[in-house]
């Protein structure tokens, strides 16, 4: 799971930038999304931190939902990029795509908490880092949909 994580962030980071370039026009939009660059570049850096640190450092992978996920980010972004599309059409998949990443987070800290299994104080610490780092991205998720909610009004 620390592979998928890390490949859907290393991904979305050579996204967002597309976007926000685009969104400068659309002030609220593009302010959020170079937060959400920023947030996202950090949450990949500390992942592979923390993995590294705890012997599971981020290796490639192919992650077939993220790649779906990603696919109808870009397609949205070039939507809203070509002007065929507004700024509600956009956030829509990303929001997906964060929705994906907390479910992942999930699936690891579940894997870390293990039924009837002891942690270890190694483990405990990869547990905690890995709750702080899924926090993390609730706040991009939270963020996104506050967003799309005033654009809808």
């Amino acid at each position: 799971m620390v592979n998928e994580l890390y490949y859907t962030y290393r991904q979305l980071h050579r996204l967002l930038p597309k976007f926000i370039r685009v969104s400068r026009k659309a002030a609220d939009v593009g302010g959020l999304l170079l937060d959400q660059d920023e947030e996202v570049q950090a949450l990949a850096v500390r992942l592979r931190e923390v993995g590294a640190d705890h012997g599971v450092s981020p290796k490639p992978c192919v992650c077939p939902e993220a790649n779906r996920l990603l696919a109808e980010v870009n397609m949205a972004g070039y939507a809203f990029a070509s002007r065929r599309a507004s700024a509600s059409d956009l956030l829509p998949p990303i929001q997906a795509l964060h929705s994906f990443l907390i479910r992942m987070w999930n699936a690891l800290l579940d894997t870390l908490r293990k039924d009837g299994h002891k942690p270890t104080e190694k483990e405990e610490r990869f547990f905690d880092e890995a709750a702080i780092m899924q926090r993390g991205e609730a706040r991009l998720h939270r963020a996104l949909t506050a967003l799309y909610g005033e654009l809808q009004r």
